[in-house]
């Protein structure tokens, strides 16, 4: 059987499914006095519909789901407290990819986020932004890519925020393409 190798110049729609983890440190904005957080370390499972604009130019929305553990810890006076918290996010992108040097693609946009679960730090639910380089392998329809992202949550909350944290996260997705 001949298999053909495509570059990625196409006008077609692509559904990707992805998996992938993201490290995540909590900025904080204003100096406040706040329980420490660390080890924020999260896995996500997604898909993306990308939307061709022009030659080799997408409009990229889909979901994103992740979750995990945060390690807190709270040091007063007179007490030393250590918990864990679990986290969720659910994520709507609306990001443009652009494909160049056949390989490679870069991305980036807004995103509505939502906090599925209560914590101490901030509620991260509101837009965010992300931006991220990957590479891709096309083989007949299908794909397969890799991509390194970078993501601020909550640069615009839905709520007011008493301690003023933004979770940022650097991240990495991996996944399988399908050419409609």
């Amino acid at each position: 059987m001949l298999l053909s190798l495509k570059g990625f110049s196409q006008t077609h729609s692509e559904l990707r499914l992805f998996l992938g983890s993201a490290h995540l440190v909590l900025v904080e904005i204003k100096n406040v006095t706040s329980p420490e957080f660390e080890n924020i370390e999260t896995r996500m499972i997604g898909g993306n519909y990308l939307h061709p604009l022009g030659k080799d130019l997408y409009l990229v929305s889909g979901f994103r789901y992740q979750y995990g553990v945060v390690d807190i810890t709270e040091i007063g006076d007179s007490y030393y407290q250590h918990k864990e918290e679990t986290f969720q996010l659910m994520s709507i992108p609306l990001q443009v990819e652009k494909s160049f040097w056949k390989y490679f693609f870069v991305h980036g946009g807004p995103s509505i986020d939502w906090q599925m679960t209560k914590s101490r730090f901030d509620q991260q639910s509101g837009i965010g932004m992300g931006i991220g380089l990957g590479a891709s392998y096309r083989l007949n329809n299908f794909s397969f890519f890799i991509n390194p992202r970078f993501k601020m949550n909550a640069l615009i909350p839905f709520r007011e925020k008493p301690y003023k944290h933004n979770l940022t996260e650097l991240g990495l997705q991996f996944g399988l393409g399908y050419k409609l």
